[in-house]
């Protein structure tokens, strides 16, 4: 039965957004993924695209489609945002997020920065904009903006102890001052890349999905400010004044910092030391990482039958897709980035889709990591069984279209009944035109979640994201808050924490 009351965790709600604005990028995340176990990138071609981004013709087709595909989904994190209650003016002419890299901005002192930082920004623009003088936005940008990127988010800047005037607080103002930095095109936004940032700009580009993704869910789950929001859960559990409320509290807050990404970095070098040693470990340590891989199967198995689908086509096909990627014909993988799932296959993030490290190494140790872990087949099948669950997830909705609600299986309904997904959702759905792939039929979850932040869609999004963590187990904020326990990365707690 249909429980009205069921709703989605905002760690699944943040996926399921994340693999919505994944897919609006079509096939983008495909073609200028890392390639030869990580060592090459088609970099000229990510130039491009930035340059389409940013409204500069390049002659180049694939970099033109890109472009428009990039600026689209900006403009459907704003206007899902401003359904979910936030109010941010479109900019017609913004190109790319801002990526800073703390270890490589904390190597040089505030004013050091800020003044390398002022020849790659349009200053008149920023002036009108934000009503400051020459002196104040300097100011701004030495004394607040420097700390904020250092302390990796840790040091809350605001703009009002430098313009006297009032400044909010939560996403709302995180998301204006986001965009407050404006940089004069494209080449100077590269330049500054290349020196404070990432010259891997595919980097910054799935940062700002994941940043938004995580937004955008906790605005729809906790309201417009989610920080109240979640503060009016913790004076709720305060309320019971019982001897466990303290504890229950703090681990609430370590999880909240977790998804919403909040535990930043007291010292930037020593984070960055100790995440090379950790990277260095990980070839040390992959014969016990691949040994942990022997249950996959029985967990993908059980998982499947669970949900009603087929056992050993599902465990034959993960194997299948596993050895595609091996020779570069991963047809099913891209077929569940296109039809909305998979999304840890459209972003490919490094090591294993941080099964084994959630770290950020020194470069040459994390790029050595990512070889090897590639190289040691993990990380593809890891891939390849996420893909292969949620192809058969989605051929096994696919043959339910012709069902009403009261006669899908019971174990569907319990299914759609812990995320909340009701019967008029359903019919939403199943009236949805399928995806024909080798004689197979699949829902798409774009055709479901047409427009802006339907409901069902992304309800759908989070069971199939609850149900692959299943399927193949993988660290959530959960685990993160327990390992960590709030300590920010640099400090002594931290780096124990993270190394073990």
């Amino acid at each position: 039965s249909y429980d009205s009351t069921s709703n989605v965790s905002l760690e699944s709600r943040m996926f399921a957004v994340r693999g919505k604005l994944t897919t609006l990028l079509g096939d983008m995340l495909h073609d200028y993924r890392p390639r030869f176990l990580g060592f090459s990138r088609d970099k000229e071609g990510m130039r491009n695209v930035v340059r389409e981004a940013f409204g500069r013709a390049t002659n180049d087709q694939d970099a033109a489609k890109y472009g428009q595909a990039w600026k689209y989904m900006a403009e459907y994190v704003r206007k899902r945002m401003e359904a979910a209650g936030a109010r941010i003016a479109k900019l017609d002419d913004w190109g790319m997020p801002q990526w800073h890299d703390p270890s490589l901005v904390s190597k040089v002192d505030a004013t050091t920065w800020t003044d390398k930082t002022w020849k790659y920004l349009d200053i008149d623009r920023m002036i009108k904009e934000t009503e400051l003088s020459e002196d104040q936005l300097y100011n701004y940008l030495r004394d607040e903006v420097y700390q904020s990127i250092v302390t990796d988010g840790a040091h809350k800047i605001d703009l009002g102890k430098i313009s006297g005037k009032p400044q909010g607080r939560g996403i709302l103002t995180q998301l204006s001052q986001h965009r407050f930095m404006h940089f004069d095109g494209p080449e100077k936004w590269m330049a500054y890349q290349d020196e404070f940032g990432t010259s891997d700009y595919l980097t910054a580009m799935t940062d700002f999905i994941d940043k938004q993704a995580t937004n955008i869910a906790a605005m729809e789950t906790l309201g417009p400010n989610p920080d109240i929001g979640f503060q009016h859960l913790v004076n709720m559990i305060k309320k019971n004044n019982d001897k466990n409320s303290a504890s229950q509290v703090q681990k609430l807050q370590q999880l909240y910092d977790n998804v919403m990404g909040r535990v930043g970095t007291a010292n930037p070098k020593w984070a960055e030391t100790m995440s090379a040693i950790r990277s260095f470990n990980i070839p040390a340590h992959l014969g016990n990482a691949t040994l942990s891989m022997i249950t996959d199967p029985a967990f993908l198995a059980m998982t499947a039958r669970i949900n009603g689908l087929p056992v050993m086509k599902t465990i034959v096909r993960g194997l299948k897709i596993s050895f595609q990627q091996g020779v570069g014909t991963a047809d099913d993988l891209r077929l569940a980035s296109q039809i909305g799932f998979s999304a840890d296959y459209a972003m490919d993030r490094l090591i294993s889709a941080a099964r084994f490290t959630d770290s950020s190494p020194a470069k040459f140790m994390r790029r050595l990591s990512e070889m090897t872990v590639r190289a040691n087949w993990m990380h593809a099948l890891t891939l390849a069984n996420k893909a292969a669950f949620e192809l058969e997830y989605a051929a096994s909705l696919a043959r339910d279209v012709g069902k009403e609600f009261g006669e899908l299986s019971a174990e569907r309904q319990a299914a759609f009944a812990r995320t909340g997904i009701s019967p008029g959702m359903w019919d939403s759905i199943r009236a949805k035109p399928l995806v024909e792939h080798k004689g197979g039929k699949y829902v798409d979850i774009n055709q479901i979640g047409a427009g802006y932040g339907k409901e069902e869609a992304t309800r759908l999004f989070a069971l199939m994201h609850q149900e692959t963590q299943y399927a193949v187990p993988t660290p959530g904020a959960e685990a993160r808050a327990i390992q960590n326990q709030g300590q920010p990365r640099g400090s002594f707690l931290g780096a124990v924490s993270y190394t073990h």
